[in-house]
């Protein structure tokens, strides 16, 4: 690992940590968009979402939990934040239960 010498390191630095964001949140919310209409085509049961479901022997409510489950997790991926706190509640609720 290098020192940081002078504003020119300083800025390239920064610059490298901006990037890393960007392309972070980028990836991010590209997975998400096609993650959240594939989940709202599951719930309105379009394309071949019913043949699929039913080739497969499976009730079609299916559908409805997993399009629900899919937008959910598009909640969890798009917020980080909100999971530390979802996760530290189940964490107390077990640690409670356990004998």
């Amino acid at each position: 690992m290098s020192t940081i010498i002078g504003n020119g390191k300083i800025k390239k630095a920064e610059y490298r940590l901006i990037g890393k964001i960007v392309a972070y949140w980028t990836v991010t919310v590209i997975l998400a968009f096609s993650i959240a209409l594939s989940g709202v085509g599951q719930l309105m049961r379009y394309g071949g979402n019913v043949d699929l479901v039913t080739d497969i022997g499976f009730p079609l409510y299916i559908t409805n939990i997993l399009g629900g489950w899919k937008l959910l997790g598009v909640i969890a991926i798009v917020m980080p934040r909100l999971a530390s706190p979802l996760g530290r509640c189940v964490r107390i609720a077990v640690n409670s239960t356990t004998f």
